[in-house]
């Protein structure tokens, strides 16, 4: 489903595409153009949208819209040849628009038997939805896997966060590439290289400041203490760590915004509340806790969702983060504004507390016993448009009203 809302948080249209017998499976992330008029949607599709029998793999769905909710285009991400499940493309958390207007998204492939798993970018041209490149990040290891994100700069370097595991435990693999997709460079995060301690360390998010540093929200975890939430800073140049941080009353730290000012704004569940809550954070691009809020529920019978799933910034310098609220099984989105300028207090629907938890040093090791290099296996895929055969093209689904949660 696609939503769009006005300033005031009100909704303009809402669409979603009709699956008919099948279904389109989920959908990831959005982007916008530079110029605001069209709009991407990245996610996946089981192979039933391209009518096939006998093989169903999931394959990439990537559709433009106009702004006001009507699908330009929709295109299926798919090897040229598919002989098994295996043989799928599920792109992840984020997509992005380079200078070009070119449309990139990172995620994974297993083709073939066995476990191995491998990161694939991919290119589409923004007007057509040509497939432009299609890149594989190659490792010594055969088991790479899923939690995927990007970044571009202005100069559109690629800059990915993407997992290794070593054993039974991943470790973040950071990777930055030029405009032409040669590596320059890689590096692998983890607290130990031992297979049998672990512990997993995972980056679920990747921005950049304006100085085109790296910075990195997700988890650590142990069996001491599980889920610790995380925030690390690399630099642009090397991807060597400049500082990093660890939550021990966080987890899951999935919400990352940089402002106008190369402030970092970091939210994630905290891990002692029952039912949930969140906790907002705001760094310097030194490393100092510059402030920070815990936001909690103010509604009888409904649950805040246990993790954030998006936060970012208006022009204005307003900030907004996505999660749901929850009544027993029924689960309903909730987008929420906060002013740049936060206050703590009980309002209708949410408590906005002054929060004064402190943070812990993070400190993982840089680890080199997997080598990568990056392969163009264009010539094996392309984009085909998605089958209106099976599917109806037009959005089914309009809403018209919200409730508001608030007015901070």
């Amino acid at each position: 489903m696609l939503v769009k809302y006005n300033a005031d948080g009100n909704v303009q249209w809402a669409k979603q595409l009709n699956g008919n017998a099948y279904y389109a499976r989920s959908g990831y992330s959005v982007s916008v153009s530079a110029d605001a008029n069209s709009i991407y949607t990245v996610g996946n599709d089981y192979g039933y949208g391209e009518n096939m029998s006998g093989n169903s793999p999931q394959l990439g769905l990537i559709i433009k819209w106009t702004t006001a909710g009507a699908i330009s285009w929709a295109k299926i991400i798919k090897p040229q040849s598919i002989s098994s499940n295996y043989d799928y493309y599920e792109p992840q958390y984020g997509n992005e628009v380079d200078t070009s207007g070119n449309v990139w998204m990172v995620g994974t492939n297993r083709s073939g038997s066995g476990n191995y798993r491998s990161a694939h970018i991919c290119k589409i041209n923004g007007s057509t939805g040509a497939l432009l490149g299609m890149w594989k990040l190659n490792s010594s290891s055969n088991d790479q896997q899923s939690h995927y994100n990007l970044a571009l700069d202005e100069d559109d370097n690629v800059y990915t966060c993407t997992v290794q595991y070593v054993g039974s435990y991943p470790h973040m693999v950071i990777s930055k590439f030029n405009s032409s997709m040669s590596l320059q460079w890689v590096k692998q995060y983890g607290a130990t290289n031992n297979p049998s301690i672990g512990p997993y360390d995972v980056a679920y998010n990747i921005k950049l400041d304006s100085n085109k540093d790296v910075y990195l929200t997700g988890y650590t975890d142990t069996s001491s203490d599980p889920y610790i939430g995380i925030l690390m800073k690399l630099s642009g140049t090397d991807g060597s760590i400049v500082w990093a941080k660890k939550h021990t009353d966080t987890s899951w730290h999935h919400g990352l915004a940089i402002d106008g000012a190369d402030n970092i704004w970091i939210m994630g569940e905290d891990a002692d509340a029952t039912p949930a809550k969140f906790i907002l954070r705001k760094y310097s691009t030194d490393g100092t806790l510059v402030d920070q809020w815990g936001i909690d529920n103010n509604v009888t019978n409904y649950n805040i969702g246990d993790n954030v799933n998006s936060l970012s910034l208006t022009k204005d310098g307003n900030l907004l983060a996505h999660f749901y609220y929850a009544y027993s099984s029924d689960y309903q989105f909730a987008p929420m504004k906060f002013p740049a300028n936060i206050t703590a207090g009980t309002y209708t629907n949410v408590v906005i507390s002054d929060q004064t938890n402190s943070d812990a040093t993070y400190s993982p090791s840089t680890q080199t016993s997997v080598s990568y290099s990056v392969t163009d296996i264009t010539s094996s895929w392309h984009t085909t448009n998605y089958n209106s055969g099976s599917y109806a093209m037009e959005p089914i689904v309009t809403l018209t009203t919200t409730e508001d949660l608030d007015a901070i």
